[in-house]
């Protein structure tokens, strides 16, 4: 017989001091020689961490007590903040947000980009911290993940406690003491038991006592009996099962199989919140099966909600196959319940993926498209088309790129990475000619078709991979650039890319990145050819760690 291997105790670091913010959202402290990356933490907190993650010169912990909150600490606005992982940063003070984008940009350029900064530059804020989003897409599931306070309440049976296994770590409030009411389940299996293995098992190999210290004081009222046995015995006043485990909300971070039923999302207008209940509450009156992606059987999939400052609204719903009386029903019901519904669509999708590639919506009621004003510019927006998804911001972002471009009347400009044609319409009209290369055929055909519908007619968008088309050849065919804004992806440019705008020797270069690691990375390749002017970081997401950071670069 096999020998179980023994697990041992996580390590707990008592009294962290947290002093910085590192990447993906997590807060810094150094226990002695390494350095300790915390979720849940913020910089001036003093906290006990239990160590999860332990590496050579570095740990990942979780916090499990705070003695002494930050100043900067405070209450999350959100249900779901801890176990939804959209944001992670919500526990965090607005202005304090914005300087630590700032810090992340700043550390990025020094440290990586080799660039010469001397103080951190505050991230622009964003006209509104909440409600600013205009597209959220919501998944449907059969198996929603459970919450420990939904398991305790409601089930015991091994199905639902596999589900709720993963679910997060402890959510802190403000005042510095953890909330004991929102403990997750994963605080059970942090001492690295299979997740999979349900409550019962996780229990299973620990003393009364080490089980009320990891599971959380609130668990003492809990029956353990049985457990020297191995097993625990289901309270007579709890059921069976939890018969409502359908649920239409976000993935779970890094989980494609794992959805968490979304009661309320501050990051768009509240009226989302109100389709999106609607939809999932008459999905469980007319007992709709929800899509499973293991098995891909179920008729819900997905339900994606546009909306745009112009106070116009898409409604989106995909399901697996043409019901119709089921489809139907569905948009009556909606078109009479939301009359200011603009666009209301349905798109049918036997795939076994959620993408619109290769589907034709269906359009219920209103337009195929709603529309989105930026400055002096109209955007038809559809179902497939791609925008920047905080539509007030976006208009300062563009606004900023257009001061530090400057077109002049007599200059060409090289839009790269040019999505949808937005930066590159917005530079036009002051241009003498721009040119657009985009990667993907079908934002090139939603660029032309914008700059059509504005009137802009010395544009010209080109699809293709930039690595090929930008050659010496392309140059002869549509002229060299004097201004070129390039706003690529978060993996940043291709290094054949960024070696062609060296030889290019472009006079006024724009850099726009979400990332600005790979920024940093690729100005740091650039630094023979084209000097750094000016950078400004833009809050695009606020209540999340992601920041934006425009460049302004000259040829040496």
């Amino acid at each position: 017989m096999k020998e179980r291997r023994q697990k041992l105790p996580l390590q707990r670091i008592d009294r962290l001091v947290i002093t910085d913010m590192a990447e993906e959202g997590r807060a810094l402290g150094r226990a002695g020689e390494k350095v300790c990356f915390v979720e849940g933490a913020v910089p001036g907190d003093i906290v006990d961490v239990e160590v999860y993650r332990n590496k050579h010169r570095y740990m990942f912990a979780r916090v499990v007590h705070i003695h002494v909150p930050a100043e900067t600490r405070i209450a999350p606005r959100c249900v779901h903040f801890g176990l939804c992982g959209g944001c992670k940063w919500q526990h965090l003070d607005y202005n304090a947000q914005l300087y630590w984008k700032g810090k992340q940009v700043h550390d990025a350029l020094v440290r990586l980009g080799k660039v010469e900064c001397t103080e951190v530059r505050h991230a622009l804020p964003a006209p509104e911290p909440y409600a600013y989003r205009n597209k959220l897409e919501f998944t449907a599931t059969g198996q929603r993940w459970l919450t420990f306070e939904e398991m305790r309440a409601g089930v015991r049976s091994e199905d639902a406690m596999v589900d709720g296994m993963e679910a997060g770590d402890t959510r802190v409030d403000g005042s510095g003491d953890v909330d004991s009411n929102k403990y997750r389940s994963r605080d059970v299996t942090r001492d690295g038991l299979n997740q999979e293995e349900g409550l019962t098992n996780a229990i299973k190999h620990k003393s009364r006592d080490r089980a009320i210290e990891v599971i959380g004081a609130e668990l003492k009222s809990m029956p353990l009996e049985g457990i020297e046995a191995g097993l625990v015995d289901v309270p007579k006043e709890w059921p069976n099962e939890i018969t409502k485990r359908a649920g239409l909300g976000f993935h779970l971070p890094g989980r494609f199989d794992k959805v968490m039923h979304v009661q309320e999302c501050h990051l768009m207008d509240q009226k989302s919140d109100a389709i999106r209940n609607f939809i999932h509450q008459y999905a469980e009156e007319h007992r709709w099966t929800r899509y499973n992606q293991q098995t891909h059987e179920g008729f819900l999939r997905t339900v994606t909600l546009r909306n745009s400052s112009l106070g116009q609204w898409m409604v989106l719903v995909m399901v697996t196959d043409n019901n119709q009386e089921a489809i139907f029903g569905l948009m009556t019901a909606l078109t009479n319940s939301f009359p200011w519904i603009t666009s209301l669509q349905y798109v049918i999708n036997p795939k076994k993926n959620d993408t619109l590639q290769g589907l034709l919506p269906r359009v219920w009621k209103g337009p195929a498209h709603i529309e989105e004003r930026l400055g002096d510019l109209n955007f038809h927006i559809s179902p497939e088309s791609f925008f920047q998804t905080n539509s007030r911001q976006a208009q300062r972002l563009y606004d900023l790129v257009a001061e530090w471009a400057a077109p002049s009347l007599t200059d060409g400009v090289f839009d790269l990475y040019s999505g949808t044609g937005t930066i590159g319409l917005f530079l036009a009209r002051k241009a003498s000619w721009v040119v657009g290369l985009e990667y993907t055929e079908a934002a090139v055909e939603d660029a032309r078709r914008n700059a059509e519908r504005n009137g802009i007619y010395n544009v010209h968008f080109v699809a293709g991979d930039l690595k090929n088309l930008l050659t010496e050849e392309f140059l002869s065919q549509h002229g060299r650039p004097s201004v070129l804004i390039t706003d690529p992806p978060r993996s940043g440019m291709h290094p054949d890319v960024v070696a062609m705008l060296c030889r290019m020797r472009v006079p006024r270069l724009v850099y726009v990145s979400c990332n600005p690691a790979t920024q940093a990375r690729d100005l740091e390749m650039m630094r023979d050819t084209y000097r750094v002017e000016r950078y400004q970081p833009i809050d695009m997401f606020p209540q999340t760690h992601h920041v934006e950071n425009v460049v302004l670069l000259a040829c040496i």
